[in-house]
């Protein structure tokens, strides 16, 4: 599975003596490997789940970590875990602009069934949902 761009032109120039592209295969996860002590602000926006925006985290083939002591601000669908033992603990997530339409984003997911068993201490999600209500006429 290729994660990032390739691109599709190789200068010889700078490939010295060729290049070679192939399939490899995935031996194993990464394990015992964490995130700490970090705060990440994206702008403002209001869109709906499905329009392009701003997401925290992903961690994906991980055995034994963990996201701790964490600050977001603005992020949609922010964190998503798929793995087996993730710690989550000590998150801060806060939205200052609603999420348009009826479905508000996942700040937090677990993917991958079974395989992924998830440890969640003191989460905290505050939401701006941008209700105004409609006066009374009277």
């Amino acid at each position: 599975m290729i994660e990032v761009p390739l691109t599709d032109s190789y200068d010889a120039h700078f490939t010295a003596p060729g290049t070679t592209v192939q399939k490899i295969r995935r031996t194993g996860e990464v394990k015992n490997v964490g995130l700490e002590n970090l705060s990440i602000v994206a702008p403002e926006q209001s869109v709906t789940i499905s329009q392009q925006h701003h997401s925290a985290i992903r961690v994906k083939g991980v055995a034994d970590g963990w996201l701790r002591d964490l600050s977001i601000s603005n992020t949609v669908n922010s964190i998503a875990v798929s793995g087996r033992r993730i710690t989550v603990e000590n998150i801060d997530i806060q939205h200052t602009a609603s999420t348009i339409g009826a479905a508000k984003p996942a700040d937090l997911s677990a993917n991958g069934g079974s395989c992924c068993s998830i440890n969640v201490r003191s989460v905290a999600i505050m939401f701006f949902s941008g209700y105004r209500g409609k006066s009374k006429r009277t």
